[in-house]
């Protein structure tokens, strides 16, 4: 029988993963500590890698520290002890969760901001021949290592999956290897042949990236992928950045979930079924709204609602709902220093568009690095 470790006479706090959301809680755990609050960290990773830098780092122009929170530092300076581990399942009625290393522990409040896993990894060969994007510690393991004259190809259509193949196309750009890009869709979800479908096809053609648009991914083998036209794709490295999916853990857990997986929330980002337990970013679906794109800009939107929730909570007091926007801006690096700004119907593209980038995804790393390196 594995052992339980009690919450003791304080009561419990629980943060599933390092997520934007999370992060936020941290910081304010620094300045104001809640009550006769223990709080735990639960993260398999000792560092949060921020999505919208790793480009960067891949295409060289960000070193390694600047594209991620060290959460070890992070929940030492903000009083929290961080477990190295999984949560693999959740006991909600007795309000206990279960790690992968076959530890237990109780809580009063559970927090997920685990983000979501790739999908598709259920297509032939992908985990014997391809890597995942997520989770994202075994692909930067793969990103810190020099990859010269080869040839890499990127599944996925979607942001993550543009952006890879450009910042290795850039870092490849002097080495003479070669990155092809396979949609199973049109770029982006774009109307086929609007006009800013055709400009973001022309910047990808531009960059000599080879495209695959409409012909997904149908089985890998070593060094090829077979597309459903029938085309065959070879490569040296296999990037599946495929799109999202739910994390396992909600479904298995028999806690009401939508979409395909996610934890399903009210607007004050607790689980329809356990007020004590609450979920924000990628890893939540919002009960009473459309699905929300799985975009970081949720997580950060959502961030102070579930820290003044959290706290609520634990004081008794009122929470407060969350409503998300409707539309937001998006900026996606292409590679050399340049990027692509969408909104709405509005796509531009330049270096100013990347310097804007930069400067917002910098800005947001640093702000939690300060708080351990003053």
């Amino acid at each position: 029988m594995v052992p339980m470790i009690a919450a003791g006479d304080q009561r419990r706090l629980i943060l599933a993963g390092g997520g934007h959301a999370h992060l936020h809680v941290l910081k304010e755990l620094s300045r104001q500590p809640i009550p006769h609050v223990e709080v735990v960290l639960i993260s398999p990773s000792p560092f949060q890698y921020y999505s919208g830098l790793i480009s960067g780092y891949i295409e060289g122009t960000n070193i390694l520290d600047e594209i991620r929170v060290d959460l070890r530092r992070l929940a030492e300076t903000a009083g929290v002890r961080l477990v190295q581990d999984r949560v693999i399942s959740v006991d909600a009625k007795s309000r206990v969760i279960h790690l992968a290393s076959q530890e237990s522990l109780s809580y009063d409040a559970l927090s997920f901001d685990i983000g979501s896993q790739s999908a598709g990894t259920d297509t032939s060969g992908v985990l014997s021949y391809g890597l995942p994007v997520k989770p994202l510690e075994p692909f930067m393991k793969w990103a810190v290592q020099e990859h010269g004259d080869e040839a890499a190809v990127v599944v996925g259509g979607g942001a993550a999956g543009l952006e890879l193949s450009l910042a290795l196309q850039a870092r490849n750009r002097t080495k003479g290897g070669s990155v092809s890009l396979i949609s199973a869709g049109s770029l982006l979800g774009m109307k086929t042949g609007s006009r800013m479908h055709r400009r973001l096809t022309q910047i990808v053609a531009k960059q000599n990236v080879r495209l695959y648009e409409n012909d997904a991914a149908l089985k890998v083998d070593q060094g090829i992928v077979t597309l459903t036209s029938g085309r065959k794709v070879p490569f040296q490295h296999l990037i599946w950045a495929a799109g999202p999916k739910a994390p396992d853990v909600f479904m298995s857990s028999g806690l009401q979930v939508r979409d395909g997986g996610y934890l399903l929330v009210t607007p004050k980002l607790q689980s329809v079924d356990y007020p004590e337990i609450f979920a924000a970013g990628d890893c939540a679906a919002l009960d009473g709204h459309r699905p929300l794109p799985k975009a970081g800009v949720y997580a950060v939107r959502e961030a102070p609602y579930l820290w003044s929730n959290l706290r609520a909570f634990f004081s008794g007091t009122e929470l407060q709902a969350y409503s998300p926007q409707r539309d937001y801006l998006s900026l996606m690096s292409t590679g050399n220093r340049k990027a692509i700004l969408l909104y709405k119907k509005v796509l531009l593209y330049g270096r100013w568009c990347w310097k804007l980038k930069r400067w917002i995804d910098e800005r947001f790393v640093r702000q939690y690095q300060r708080l351990y390196k003053r």
